[in-house]
């Protein structure tokens, strides 16, 4: 059977609109870390900062709301970057805590405008992209507690894993909450490192009592895959 003829004109076509439209998702990042807090991005200004004709960004974006929710999902992809590339096992509970949170709380930092315009709601009935982003997070870390608990020998059954992922959830909204609203203040007080060092003892004795309640007693300072390693040998 002969392979399927590429139409290299085609591809080329979908290679340059992929390039104009991270050109324009770019454009408009900067365009908003540049303007005043609270400030409105208007479709010329993105195209200004992008050098096209307005004309161009419809032809790339269905409309306005087509941008806006382009741009927020940009601007939530590069907040997953600084948070999820930290939630692995390696190190303590306490070193796992503390370089998510510093990811996510030193992002926000550095990008608050970015961050604020990624919050807003866009009103077209469509999920909010941020809210889908906490999901995520609080999906995979309740992956990780149920390979860390299967590890130790526990296995849950579907009720303490529906629980599990509620409270992680409720866990991750609780730091993006306070975040939040730490973020839009006239002067961010605490700094950075007391934040983070808030959220990660609001953190930590949640998770503490949450696994007290199944069972484990955890010790923070100790690296995980040396808990993983002493549970092997005991068995």
């Amino acid at each position: 059977m002969p392979l399927p003829r590429i139409d290299g004109r085609a591809v080329r076509w979908d290679e340059h609109r992929a390039e104009r439209r991270l050109l324009v998702l770019d454009a408009a990042v900067a365009a908003i870390e540049e303007a005043p807090p609270g400030a409105e991005i208007n479709l010329q200004q993105i195209a200004d900062a992008a050098g096209l004709v307005r004309t161009v960004l419809y032809r790339h974006f269905e409309g306005r709301a087509g941008l806006q929710r382009a741009v927020r999902g940009h601007i939530v992809s590069m907040i997953a970057d600084a948070v999820i590339l930290n939630i692995t096992l390696e190190g303590s509970i306490d070193e796992i805590i503390d370089r998510a949170l510093r990811g996510f709380v030193g992002w926000v930092d550095e990008h608050a405008n970015l961050y604020v315009w990624g919050e807003r709601e866009l009103g077209d009935g469509q999920e909010s992209q941020l809210l889908a982003l906490t999901q995520s997070i609080a999906d995979q870390i309740s992956a990780v507690i149920g390979f860390a608990a299967q590890a130790l020998g526990r296995e849950f059954d579907d009720e303490e894993q529906a629980a599990i992922e509620l409270l992680t959830f409720g866990i991750i909204g609780q730091v993006r909450g306070t975040v939040s609203s730490w973020v839009r203040r006239a002067e961010r007080a605490p700094g950075v490192d007391a934040l983070v060092a808030m959220l990660h003892r609001s953190m930590w004795l949640q998770i503490d009592d949450q696994a007290r309640m199944f069972g484990f007693e955890l010790d923070p300072t100790v690296p995980v895959m040396d808990l993983f390693a002493a549970t092997a040998v005991q068995d």
